[in-house]
This record gives structure tokens, sequence and C-alpha cells, in this order.
């Protein structure tokens, strides 16, 4: 299929995509004409073959290498606490975990201009010097600024270069089943994050800290490779400047606008039960070592059919929908489950679940943004500006919620209300974003 034709396929996935900057043709299209009813124009593009398959192959090896480490970001909170920095506090440690989380979504609209100039291999090949270098550093790292700079600045701005770069690759190898592609890739950091605190526990116990990081950058190391000659662009890179109207027109489309308002209050907290959930095990329930290091395996693997089936809804019935509902089943089981977790069985109960509905979060959260962009050339940099939003929020999450464990002396309730309280703000803005779609029309798939 020629370059040509791949462009002009891109052009139309979804009824409610606009080319209007103030996204009013938006809300018309959206009255006019039900979401379930294919609009007029030129015929949906078609999925790639054989190729859209390596390169969604090589983005489940790249999230492997990178995120696979970031959610398991609690392994390394409860050992820093239990450990060489003790006399430090939650909040305190917290900062390198959220610049760790942080700065891979932060680097997304960079991330997005350069892979439309250079496509994918060069930043992939950056990518993984920076994070295994950064890994490598902290093998070493005596004092707590030099965990900083390794975790939670070298090693994250290369995860954020091999993430991104993975994540922009893929939508357009599947225009008709973006969820499904993406959801797919976002199944390497299941994986990675199933195994990594596993392995980091088990090295940690024969061989010490040092080695398990060396041991776990190895293991990235080989994923990253993988990954660097399997991922590329379904287009050619495109050399072009890009202006300042590229960057600041979303923001005067109505509907990414309050997409990504959406957005911010979930990413939040999102790595808060991630960093937070086996120090409370350990400390207030009272699990064993051994016990509290497969929550986060637990969590992880739920995620695994959480992601593939949140996916399928929300391409069958809606992403809009889907992601509505998927962020109110999150907050519900926060409130409802991580709140009065005063025994083993409730905290890994609420592990499992969590970890079952969360991960279908992102992969609808990145699919959502190309539905609403008007060309698919345009999907690079308009999913790294909402990446950029949301990663201001990311970095300042678990240092608040470290702040007020500490305010309460060591009682989880207040990192927990702040937590689900948050997560359900974000439902009710999806619901905003789904009524100015749509109306009130309970029936409708957008």
């Amino acid at each position: 299929m020629s370059d040509t034709k791949d462009a002009n396929d891109e052009k139309a996935d979804s009824p409610i995509i606009s080319d209007n900057n103030d996204g009013e043709t938006l809300e018309k299209q959206a009255s006019a004409v039900p979401a379930e009813v294919p609009s007029q124009g030129p015929p949906a593009p078609a999925d790639a073959g054989g190729q859209g398959w390596v390169v969604i192959f090589g983005g489940f090896c790249c999230l492997f290498a990178s995120t696979g480490w970031i959610y398991s970001i609690g392994v390394l909170q409860d050992y820093y606490q239990e450990n060489q920095f003790r006399h430090l506090s939650p909040s305190s440690i917290a900062w390198a975990q959220s610049f760790e989380t942080g700065l891979v979504w932060f680097l997304g609209p960079f991330v997005g201009a350069l892979f439309s100039r250079y496509g994918a291999f060069p930043l992939l090949v950056v990518g993984t010097l920076f994070h295994i270098f950064g890994l490598m550093m902290l093998s070493l790292a005596k004092e707590f600024y030099q965990v900083f700079l390794s975790q939670g600045l070298c090693s994250p701005i290369g995860a954020g270069l091999i993430y991104n770069t993975a994540l922009f690759a893929a939508p357009p190898w599947f225009p008709q089943r973006k969820a499904l592609a993406m959801g797919i890739v976002l199944q390497g950091a299941s994986l990675g994050s199933i195994i990594t605190p596993i392995l980091v526990q088990h090295v940690l116990v024969l061989h010490g800290f040092p080695w398990a990081v060396r041991t776990l950058a190895f293991v990235y190391l080989f994923f990253a490779v993988v990954g660097c000659f399997t991922v590329k662009g379904r287009f050619p890179p495109n050399p072009q400047h890009i202006s300042l109207n590229d960057l600041t027109s979303p923001f005067r489309e109505r509907t990414y606008t309050i997409t990504l308002i959406a957005a911010i209050p979930i990413w939040m907290v999102l790595f808060v039960p991630y960093n937070f959930m086996v120090v409370q095990a350990r400390t207030a329930v009272g699990m064993s070592a051994n016990l509290a290091s497969y929550i986060l395996p637990i969590c992880n693997a739920w995620s695994i059919p959480g992601r593939l089936i949140i996916s399928m809804l929300g391409d069958k019935y809606g992403r809009f929908n889907m992601i509505t509902l998927n962020v109110l089943a999150v907050a519900i089981v926060t409130l409802a489950c991580w709140i009065p977790a005063h025994s083993n069985a409730v905290v890994l109960t609420y592990a499992s679940l969590y970890g079952f509905f969360i991960g279908g979060y992102p992969a609808l959260a990145a699919a959502l943004v190309p539905q609403i962009t008007p060309t698919p050339q345009a999907v690079p940099v308009r999913l790294g500006l909402m990446f950029l939003g949301v990663s201001v929020f990311m970095i300042i999450g678990n240092p608040i919620a470290g702040a007020i464990l500490s305010h309460h002396h060591g009682t989880f309730w207040g990192l927990q209300i702040f937590a689900g309280l948050f997560m359900f703000l974000s439902a009710v803005l999806y619901g905003v974003v789904r009524i100015t779609l749509v109306g009130w029309k309970v029936t409708a798939k957008v």
C-alpha cells in the first residue's frame, strides 16, 4: 500500500472527528447523526497486516522495558522506607518515584515532534542508552540525591523516549482497532510489571540491592533492543516544522480540552495505589514481607485481562462510553475496598480489582486522541500534549499522598480517600465529555 493511500485512508475513522478548531462542528455532527451510524465521507481506513503486527510486538517489548519498571515503583518505596532511607519521610522518598513516573509522560510532546521528523529508530536507541545507564547508576547509589538523579531523572528520560515512541508508532497501523492495538502494546507493561517485583525481591534476598537492579537492567536491555529493530512508523518521517499553531490549536477544540481536563485527576493519583499498597499491607495490615512482595505482581497480572477486555469493549460500544464506566469502577473499588482493607484477603482482593480496572484505562485514554483528531499525522503531537498536561500532576501526586500519610501519623485512610475522590472526579468529567458529544442518548456509541 502506498504512502499516499495510507495518508488518505487515515482521514476518517469516527463521526466525532472535527476539522473545526473551535469544536462547534463536532457538537453539530454528534447531534445530527447518531454516533453509531457511519458518517458520509471517505471509506474507513484499513488495518495493516503482518508488518503492523510486528510493530505491535515491538511496542510490547518497548513497554516491557520501560513502563514495566514504572508500574513496579511500590517495591522501591517499601524497600527505601524499611532500609537505607528510613530516616526520610514517605513524602520525600516519593519525589524520586513521582519524577520517575511523571517524566515518562512529560516527554510526550517532545518525543511526538521528534518522532514526526526522524522516525522511531534514533529515539529508541537514545532512550535505551539513557534508561539502562540510569539503572546501572542506581545500583551504585548510596545517597538519596544519587537515587534521585539515576532513578528520578536519567532512567525515566530513557524510559520516556522508549514508551512514547512505541505508543505513537502503534495506532496508525490499526485505525479500525485502535483500542485493541494499544491494549496489546500495553500488555508489555503488564508482563514487565509482573516479572519486575518478583525478580527484584528474589535477587534482593540472594545478592542485595545492587545486583537486583543490575539484573533487571540486563533484562530490560534485551527487550529494548528488540523494540529498536521492530518498531517504526506507518508513515515516512515528516521533516516539516511544527508551528506554534500546531501546539495551540488542540486547545481551541472544546472536546480535546475537556478530555484533557478529565484525564488530569485520575493520572494524578493513578500511581498512588501502586506506590503505597505494599507499604500499607506491611505496616497497617501486618502482612508478611514474602506475601507482600506478590501484591504488585497480582495487581499487574489482573491488568492483562483488564486491558484486553476493556479495550475490546471500547472498540465495540464506544471509547468515551467505556472510559467513563471504567474510571467510575476504579473509583468505586478504591473507596469501597481499599479503605476497609484490614486483612490480607481484602488487600489482595483490592489489588486484583484495581489491576483489572485500571489496566484498561491507559489504552482507552490513548485511543481517544486519534478518535478526536482531524488528521492522523497530528496524532503524535496531540497525544504528546495530553501526556505533557497530565505529567505535571503525576509528579506531585505521590508526594501529596505521602504528606497526607505523614499528617495522619502513618494511617492510610486520608491517602485512600484522596485517591478515590480524584478518580471519581475524572469519571464525572469523562461523562461530561460524552454528553457534549451525543447529549443524553444512553445507547449512542461514542
